[in-house]
């Protein structure tokens, strides 16, 4: 059955979360951000993701960040929040809270941190979570972050109401097009790792959710419009780049980090990440200086 939404592709920001020097939720920066990226033509906002740091803060926290970014956005393009936690009760309670401030939709990773879960428990938790708002549900797949789901299983998610699109985060292309052919009649599918992005639109992805889309938002869409344009090549040869210039960046100072130190550098405060951070140490001077040149080499243009 499934649920079809006409929104559920191109661009889906994995939204980062800005903290001030206290690590408290900085709305000011949130709220520019949110405006910098609809201005920059990216198709859905995907707040409380991993990229977000969803797992270091609290329900209230996360619910604050919640109506922060449907205010903000204001029905321009679709919100789509993350209501990962640990039990369906309080993902529950996300996705209610989700759907009283007036989001388009959820995302929704199996339960973290708990290894292994038995698929017949993953299928309930997200039926349970389906059944208790009328919103459209999106499972999101990641077998480096929780549970990975096998395609049957998928298969029968895909079969609930609210279900309509997963993020299907894999760089096996063969399960990425398995999942396409077995899934796409019912829901969107969507990959959510950048190296692969245009090779899952040629199998008939229908967009990405991509977490470098906040610091080079421009880029991203200048990739999927000459992809949907028909330049597979050139939006190829944008891909491969990414991966050359980006992939080494973000191994030596983290994920999250380098987002935010790039966005830093592009004159916005983003702050840092929460602690711990992947190194556990600031980014250094000579350090910054790598991820302004990985900037550069990516043609975005930097104010000095």
């Amino acid at each position: 059955m499934g649920r079809k939404v006409d929104w559920l592709k191109g661009i889906i920001v994995s939204l980062i979360t800005p903290f001030d020097q206290n690590e408290e939720i900085n709305e000011q920066a949130l709220r520019m951000h949110i405006d910098f990226l609809i201005e920059k033509k990216i198709n859905v906002l995907f707040p409380l993701s991993t990229t977000g740091e969803f797992f270091k803060q609290s329900m209230q926290e996360r619910k604050k960040v919640m109506s922060i970014v449907v205010d903000q956005a204001n029905g321009r393009i679709p919100v789509m929040p993350g209501c990962h936690a640990f039990s369906t009760k309080m993902s529950i309670e996300l996705a209610k809270y989700a759907e009283d401030v007036g989001a388009d939709g959820i995302c929704l990773l199996p339960p973290y941190g708990m290894f292994p879960l038995a698929d017949e428990a993953l299928y309930n938790h997200y039926k349970d979570v389906n059944e208790a708002t009328e919103l459209p549900v999106s499972v999101y797949t990641e077998q480096n972050v929780t549970n990975d789901m096998p395609l049957d299983l998928l298969n029968r998610l895909a079969d609930l109401p609210n279900i309509m699109g997963v993020k299907l985060s894999t760089t096996d292309m063969e399960r990425f097009q398995l999942g396409v052919l077995n899934l796409s009649n019912r829901i969107a599918v969507c990959t959510g790792m950048e190296q692969v992005f245009v090779p899952a639109l040629t199998f008939g992805g229908l967009g990405g959710y991509l977490g470098t889309a906040n610091m080079v938002p421009e880029f991203w869409v200048k990739v999927y419009d000459l992809f949907m344009g028909g330049n597979l090549r050139d939006a190829l040869e944008l891909n491969k780049k990414f991966t050359f210039v980006v992939t080494p960046v973000v191994l030596k100072y983290g994920f999250s980090e380098t987002i935010k130190e790039a966005l830093n550098i592009r004159g916005m405060n983003m702050g840092q990440t929460r602690r711990p951070s992947t190194k556990g140490v600031m980014i250094t001077p000579k350090e910054k200086e790598e991820i302004r040149k990985m900037l550069l080499d990516l043609g975005i243009t930097l104010i000095e």
